[in-house]
């Protein structure tokens, strides 16, 4: 008989620590989650670690957190996972004591450039049979910036004549010489203009004139993302991811060659913060710049082009190159370029509309993205 009271005891004191486990069990705990880097290549792996730390005597016998995840965000290893359309939601249980803090590492991979907000976690403590459960949210907001990837200009090709972005960028950098700095064997990117012919004869091959360029000369991408007149119904994500990529593609090219290049947008930029800059101004060393407000750019217009140009037009240098990338034109758009170009300043177009349809511009050198979308 008075074994069984005791164990009658025991059970009452189980049941009832259970469920204080469950009551008390969110008292003194907290949980985050770590990242290794805040800025990543898209296509790199990463780690995170998450950490639960109990701060209380009382230990904790069943965890679970669902950890959610924004779908281009993927987890190598995990103990299970839940797709609902928005996010992937990882899941994972813990045991915990008291005063007891638990670290665990996962490595992810971001497949997608953008700026990745990771903070909803979902937390469920039950007793010590799992009879019942408390929930609670956690949010721990970190932000993860995943850079476009930069391509080799040799992989785009533009109009019929098939281009290679590289020579195109060449002849747009060397086009305005002020004098000889030396010479140099004859390349696809090459005028005959240019070439040395005392030099040629002497060395049996055609060589031409290495210029060098003036010192202030420097150049801007302006990126468009309105991809149609009425621009909120018309979103092109397609187009805009491949002007992000050749945009800073063709600044790292400059960039490359020792001359300042820099990137402007109309775009609505992601991240916590609403105070980003939405241009780098031209610059030899500022390409991880360029690549983080790339990774911001977003599919939504935050100026109609048009107006847009107007605005940045006032700070327009003679000595810069502008490079205009657009997948849309309007009159508009025309009537503000061709007041530009009359001011005497030089203007470029990378047209990348889907049948290569925007208007050509007189005194603007237009060439039409060809590569497949």
């Amino acid at each position: 008989m008075s074994e069984f009271f005791i164990f009658i005891v025991i059970g009452i004191v189980m049941l009832y620590l259970g469920d204080m486990t469950r009551a008390k069990g969110f008292n003194n705990l907290t949980i985050r989650r770590e990242l290794e880097t805040k800025r990543i290549n898209c296509g790199d792996e990463f780690k995170i670690t998450t950490i639960v730390e109990n701060n209380k005597w009382l230990p904790i016998s069943f965890l679970i957190l669902n950890e959610y995840m924004p779908k281009n965000i993927s987890y190598s290893s995990y103990y299970s996972s839940i797709d609902n359309g928005k996010n992937t939601v990882y899941v994972n249980h813990y045991t915990i004591g008291g005063h007891e803090r638990v670290k665990r590492t996962y490595n992810a991979r971001a497949n997608k450039r953008g700026v990745y907000i990771i903070s909803n976690i979902e937390v469920s403590i039950g007793d010590t049979f799992g009879f019942a459960y408390n929930n609670k949210q956690f949010e721990d907001y970190n932000e993860l910036i995943v850079y476009p990837n930069v391509v080799n200009l040799n992989k785009f090709k533009f109009e019929s004549i098939g281009l290679q972005g590289n020579v195109i960028v060449k002849r747009w950098i060397y086009e305005d010489p002020l004098f000889i700095k030396g010479v140099r064997e004859y390349g696809p990117e090459s005028r005959m203009k240019d070439i040395h012919w005392k030099a040629s004869s002497k060395l049996g091959k055609l060589m031409v004139k290495e210029f060098d360029h003036t010192s202030d000369m420097e150049f801007t991408v302006i990126l468009n993302v309105q991809c149609a007149e009425y621009y909120w119904q018309s979103i092109d994500k397609d187009i805009i991811e491949k002007e992000i990529e050749l945009s800073v593609s063709i600044i790292a090219e400059i960039q490359g060659q020792k001359v300042p290049a820099g990137l402007c947008t109309n775009a609505m930029l992601a991240g916590i913060s609403k105070s980003h800059k939405s241009e780098v101004k031209p610059s030899i060393n500022s390409l991880q710049r360029v690549l983080e407000l790339s990774a911001r750019i977003g599919y939504d217009v935050r100026t109609k082009f048009s107006d847009y140009l107007s605005q940045i037009s006032k700070s327009f240098s003679k000595n810069n190159t502008y490079i205009v990338i657009t997948p849309y034109m309007d009159k508009e758009i025309q009537y503000v370029l061709s007041k530009l170009v009359k001011c005497g300043y030089s203007i470029k177009l990378i047209d990348m509309s889907r049948n290569g349809n925007c208007p050509s511009i007189r005194g603007v050198e237009k060439i039409v993205y060809k590569e497949a979308l």
